[in-house]
C-alpha cells in the first residue's frame, strides 16, 4: 500500500539513473526526472527504449530550427524488436483502408511548408476568431456540469472533453461521441511511442480504420454538399492547381 510519502513531491529532483519510462510510477510523475535531466544531462538517451529526451528550451529551439540536421520524419526511425509488428499494423491498413502518408507533422521542408500553407488556408485567424463564443459556452457548460459538486477529476470532466468536442465538431463528428475521438488519436499516437506491447500496435491499427472510414465518409459528403465548417474547407482547398 502505497502513501502520500513514497510518492515523488514536484520539484524535488531524483537520480536520474533511476529515470525508466517504462515504468508506470515514472508515466505517472516524471517531472522530477525531468528536473534531473535539465541539470545534469540535457540530452538525455533512455537505456530502455533507445529515445533522445531533450529537455532544455533553448535545444528543442535548436532542433525544430534545423530541419537539416534533425528530421520529422519517422520512416527514417527504428522499429527494433516491433518491426514485425508494425508490419502487421500498416498490412491491416493497407488491406481494408488506406496506408499513412507523409503530410505535416511527419515531414521536413520544404514538404512541409506545402502542407503547412494548405492548413492555413483553412485555418484562418478570422476563422479561429469566430469559434470563441461557442468556446467559451462549452466551457460554462462543462463547469456547469460539476460546480454544484464542488470538486471534479479534472481531466476526465474538463481537460479531455474540451478540446475533443471542439475537434469533433470541426472535423464533422457527433459532439456526444467525442471519447470516440479520443480513442481515434489514442490508437494513431500509441504505436510510435516504443511502449505498446505488439497485441496492443495491431489492435491499434483497427481501431485507427475506424476512423479513416468515417472520415471518408466525410470527406465525400462534404465534397458533395459544402458546409461552412472546416472540414469543407479542408476538402475543397487546392495547392498549385
Amino acid at each position: 500500500m502505497s502513501t502520500l510519502a513514497e510518492k515523488p513531491v514536484m520539484g524535488t529532483a531524483l537520480p536520474i539513473e533511476g529515470f525508466n519510462v517504462l515504468d508506470p510510477k515514472v508515466q505517472g510523475c516524471p517531472y522530477p526526472y525531468y528536473q534531473t535531466m535539465r541539470a545534469q544531462c540535457p540530452v538525455f538517451q533512455s537505456p530502455q527504449t533507445g529515445m533522445m529526451y531533450v529537455t532544455r528550451y533553448e535545444d528543442i529551439r535548436h532542433i525544430k530550427k534545423h530541419p537539416e540536421l534533425f528530421t520529422s520524419d519517422m520512416t527514417h526511425s527504428s522499429r527494433g524488436k516491433q518491426q514485425e509488428a508494425h508490419a502487421r499494423h500498416e498490412q491491416i491498413l493497407s488491406t481494408y483502408g488506406w496506408s499513412h502518408v507523409q503530410v505535416l507533422q511527419r515531414t521536413d521542408p520544404p514538404a512541409h511548408n506545402r502542407w503547412r500553407q494548405y492548413i492555413d488556408r483553412t485555418f484562418t485567424a478570422s476563422r479561429v476568431n469566430e469559434m470563441k463564443p461557442y468556446v467559451d459556452q462549452m466551457v460554462h457548460e462543462l463547469i456547469d456540469a460539476f460546480i454544484d459538486r464542488g470538486e471534479c477529476e479534472f481531466v476526465r470532466d474538463f481537460c479531455v472533453p474540451l478540446p475533443c468536442k471542439v475537434i469533433a465538431d470541426q472535423l464533422g463528428l457527433p459532439r456526444d461521441q467525442y471519447l470516440r475521438l479520443k480513442s481515434w488519436s489514442d490508437a494513431m499516437l500509441m504505436p510510435g511511442g516504443l511502449m505498446a506491447t505488439d497485441e496492443q500496435i495491431e489492435q491499434c491499427a483497427w481501431v485507427e480504420l475506424d476512423a479513416q472510414h468515417f472520415f471518408y465518409k466525410v470527406f465525400e459528403d462534404r465534397r458533395k454538399t459544402p458546409r461552412s465548417d472546416r472540414m469543407s474547407g479542408v476538402v475543397h482547398s487546392r495547392l498549385g492547381g
